[in-house]
C-alpha cells in the first residue's frame, strides 16, 4: 500500500451541501457578526424556563412563513452567549445581507465541518478521466471522435427527462475507461465472459478518507450567478446564501491499492499500453492530473473573463489562482469543473445547450455562459472552490 497524508488549503471559498435541505429564518438568528443555527431541542427547553413556549407557539401560528426566530429572540432580548448555549454551530455572517434563505455546508453527527472522501475522490476521477481524453484528442483523434459520438448518442431529443439525461450525459466515459478492466474469476455466469462494473473499476485502487479541518473558516457566503449576455456584460441573478469555507486547511490520508493495480495491469497491460483504459500508476498520477486539469480550468476562465466588459476584479482574481491552486472541489465549478465539457468541439457543445438549456440567449457563443461567483457586499470576489493539495511530509 502506497499511503500519503495530504493538505487541502481553501483559496475561494468552498461549498458541499448537506442532506439537510435549506435552512429558513426559522432554524437560524444572526447577531453580532455571527449567523447561530438553533438547536431545536435546546430551544424548547430555553423557552420552557422562560415561559414563553406559547407565546412562541401563538407567533409561530400568527405569522407562519414570515416568521423569524431571531426577532422573536430579540424581543426576548437574549444574549449572545445565551444563543450561543441553544444553538449547534455559528458562522460568520453580515447582519446587513438580509439573508432568508441559507444552504448549509455538510456537517458530521457532532456539528463540524468536513469535505468528505467521496467528494475529493470524485473530483479526483473527473481530473483523471479529463487528462486522459486530452492526450486521446491530440495523439488518437480518431478514437476522441468515438468519445464524441458516445456523448452524442446520450443526447435524446424529445423525451422528457431531460433533467437526469443531463446528469447523466458523461456516466459512460467511467464504465468505458475505467471500469472494464478484466478480472481473474470475475465472470458473467450466463456466458463465461469478462464481468464489468464498479468491482472492476481501476480508481478501486484509490481510497480517500473525509478531510476534518486543522483550522477553517465558516461563513455565510453570497453566492450570485453571473451571466454572460449578448453585449458581453455579465449580469447578476438573485443572490443564493451558502455556507462555504472561506479560509482554512482540511488534512486526509489518501492509500493507493499497489497490489490491486498490479493485478489489474497484468490481466489488461496490452490495453491499457494502447490507451484503451485509463490507468494511473499511483497517488502522484492522480495529482499530476489533477493539477493539470485545474491549469486548463484557469486558462478557460481568464479567456470567458477576457471578453466581459465588466469583469477587471475577476480577471484578476482567476489569475491570482495561476501557479496556486492544483484543485477544485465541490459546489459552483459547474460543467467546467464537473465534466469533460472543454475537450468538446463547438458543435457538440452546442447539441447539448439546445438540448438541455432550451432558453439559452443563442447569440452567446460561450458555453457554459454562465458562472458561479462568491460576492463581498457588492462586489464579485472569486470563482467558487478553487483549493492547493500538497503532501504533509513528515518530520
Amino acid at each position: 500500500m502506497e499511503t500519503r497524508v495530504l493538505e487541502l488549503e481553501i483559496i475561494t471559498p468552498v461549498h458541499v451541501g448537506s442532506h439537510e435541505g435549506k435552512f429558513s429564518s426559522y432554524d437560524y438568528a444572526i447577531s453580532g457578526g455571527n449567523l447561530y443555527v438553533i438547536h431545536q431541542g435546546k430551544l424548547a427547553d430555553f423557552l420552557a424556563t422562560r415561559g414563553k413556549v406559547e407565546e412562541f407557539t401563538r407567533v409561530v401560528e400568527r405569522q407562519g412563513n414570515r416568521f423569524d426566530i431571531g426577532d422573536f429572540l430579540d424581543r426576548l432580548r437574549v444574549t449572545e452567549e445565551e444563543l450561543e448555549s441553544i444553538s449547534r454551530y455559528r458562522i460568520a455572517a453580515d447582519e446587513r445581507a438580509g439573508i432568508r434563505e441559507l444552504q448549509p455546508h455538510i456537517r458530521d453527527a457532532s456539528g463540524r465541518d468536513y469535505l468528505p472522501g467521496s467528494s475529493i475522490k470524485g473530483a479526483m476521477r473527473t481530473a483523471c478521466t479529463y487528462v486522459f481524453l486530452k492526450v486521446m484528442r491530440e495523439e488518437r483523434p480518431e478514437d476522441f471522435r468515438e468519445v464524441v459520438k458516445a456523448i452524442e448518442n446520450n443526447i435524446k431529443p424529445g423525451s422528457r427527462e431531460r433533467g437526469r439525461q443531463s446528469k447523466n450525459l458523461f456516466d459512460n466515459l467511467n464504465k468505458q475507461f475505467l471500469q472494464k478492466f478484466n478480472l481473474p474469476g470475475f465472470l458473467d455466469r450466463k456466458n463465461n465472459q469478462p464481468r464489468h462494473g464498479p468491482n472492476t473499476d481501476v480508481l478501486r485502487c484509490l481510497r480517500v478518507t473525509d478531510a476534518y479541518p486543522v483550522q477553517s473558516e465558516v461563513a455565510a457566503v453570497n453566492a450570485r450567478v453571473l451571466d454572460k449576455g449578448p453585449d458581453q456584460k455579465l449580469e447578476e441573478e438573485s443572490p443564493l446564501y451558502i455556507e462555504a469555507v472561506t479560509s482554512g486547511t482540511y488534512r486526509f490520508e489518501v492509500t493507493w491499492d499497489e497490489w490491486l493495480a498490479d493485478r489489474l495491469l497484468e490481466e489488461n497491460r496490452r490495453r491499457v499500453d494502447a490507451g484503451r483504459l485509463l490507468y494511473p500508476r499511483g497517488i502522484s498520477d492522480v495529482l499530476e492530473a489533477c493539477r493539470a486539469f485545474v491549469e486548463d480550468q484557469i486558462a478557460w476562465e481568464e479567456d470567458f473573463f477576457k471578453g466581459c466588459i465588466n469583469a477587471d476584479g475577476l480577471r484578476r482574481s482567476v489569475a491570482d489562482l495561476r501557479g496556486r491552486a492544483n484543485f477544485r472541489l465541490g459546489w459552483g465549478s459547474g460543467l467546467v469543473g464537473a465534466s469533460i465539457s472543454m475537450l468538446l468541439p463547438e458543435e457538440l457543445k452546442d447539441k447539448i445547450r439546445n438540448r438541455f438549456f432550451p432558453k439559452y440567449d443563442k447569440r452567446v457563443r460561450d458555453f457554459p455562459k454562465s458562472r458561479r461567483v462568491a460576492y463581498q457586499g457588492r462586489v464579485p470576489l472569486a470563482l467558487m472552490g478553487f483549493c492547493r493539495l500538497r503532501e504533509v511530509v513528515p518530520r
